[in-house]
């Protein structure tokens, strides 16, 4: 696949994950966060943010927003460990939309699932993002 259309994936990824990224970081925050909800909320928004940077690969963006995540989940007993199952439930819950609506086309599929796992992967250099 050619580098136009895989830019062509990702953007299209960029596009209809976010509702769904939103809806899986919020769920976590709120669920777990039922006595603080001016901090869930704002750990929410702080968390969409590193996804979005990461998804547009912005990585020095994403890691320092990363960063400040970590400082506030922790002010808030939010554990690093938390933080990377919220991040394992959003990646779930996008590879399992791939997975069922391009199950006709692998082609596609695949090309998404191969921009996943970019995605995994800067995730985690997020975290140890050095300029």
């Amino acid at each position: 696949m050619s580098e136009y259309a895989l830019q062509s994936i990702r953007a299209e990824l960029i596009e209809w994950s976010q509702p769904l990224i939103v809806d899986q970081i919020n769920h976590f925050y709120f669920r777990r966060l039922t006595h603080a909800v001016t901090v869930a909320r704002d750990l929410s928004i702080q968390h969409y943010r590193v996804w979005r940077h990461v998804l547009r690969d912005e990585m020095q963006l994403a890691a320092d927003l990363r960063a400040n995540l970590t400082e506030i989940a922790e002010r808030a007993g939010v554990t690093g460990a938390m933080l990377d199952e919220v991040d394992r439930a959003v990646l779930d819950e996008l590879m399992d939309v791939v997975v069922s609506r391009f199950r006709r086309t692998p082609n596609i599929a695949r090309s998404y699932g191969l921009t996943l796992l970019d995605t995994a992967t800067n995730m985690a250099r997020a975290r140890h993002f050095v300029a």
